[in-house]
């Protein structure tokens, strides 16, 4: 040995802080078994996420569904829009028809009201 690498050997002898501190970082090394368990740990983990992703992706709707989502409520608002107009031009029909009538029957009850000469 010469004499820098007896030096060492004597700082590393003589300081108990040093050692502490490999005492320290050893007990931070883990076991064989604690790595296996750890690894084993961390794959069923990934594993869970793999699962919930494969899950949300499943429950996702592809722009497939979203096409023929959004054409059929296209669809029904189409019919609906539709029957509503459909349904006003009824009404005003209906409307016209009733007053129609009723101007019929006013001047029917208005002819029947009338003299027999002035008729």
């Amino acid at each position: 040995m010469d004499a820098s690498q007896n030096k060492t050997q004597q700082e590393i002898d003589n300081a108990p802080v040093a050692y502490k501190e490999f005492s320290e970082a050893m007990a931070l090394v883990a076991t064989k078994e604690q790595y296996d368990d750890l690894k084993k740990k961390m794959r069923d983990e990934f594993e869970k996420a793999e699962r919930r992703m494969g899950n949300i992706e499943a429950n996702m709707a592809t722009k497939e569904d979203i096409n023929r989502l959004t054409n059929t409520v296209e669809s029904v608002l189409k019919k609906y829009i539709d029957y509503e107009i459909e349904e006003t031009v009824h009404a005003k029909n209906h409307k016209n028809t009733e007053d129609i009538l009723e101007n019929h029957e006013k001047r029917i009850t208005g002819l029947e009201a009338a003299p027999a000469g002035l008729a």
